[in-house]
């Protein structure tokens, strides 16, 4: 048998949610986006690997920048 405090509960709550205007508005939007959610999300998916290969770029050619500018901070020093 279902606690009826706890259904009165679960059903304040549900309302209480509905009230805030932030869902009010996102509920007025579903109907326009859902068609598309599985591209979004896709979307989404690929990007992430596409700006991990910058850090990936960026990383690989640290150590080659490190001693590039090591050298030229060198010269710099011994020039003054």
């Amino acid at each position: 048998m279902v606690d009826r405090s706890f259904t009165k509960k679960k059903k304040d709550l549900v309302d209480r949610i509905k009230a805030y205007s932030l869902f009010k508005n996102y509920g007025k939007i579903y109907p326009y986006v859902k068609p598309y959610w599985i591209r979004a999300l896709i979307a989404v998916l690929i990007t992430i690997p596409i700006g991990s290969m910058d850090a990936v770029i960026a990383w690989s050619l640290k150590p080659y920048m490190d001693v590039v500018m090591l050298e030229q901070q060198a010269t710099a020093i011994l020039i003054n």
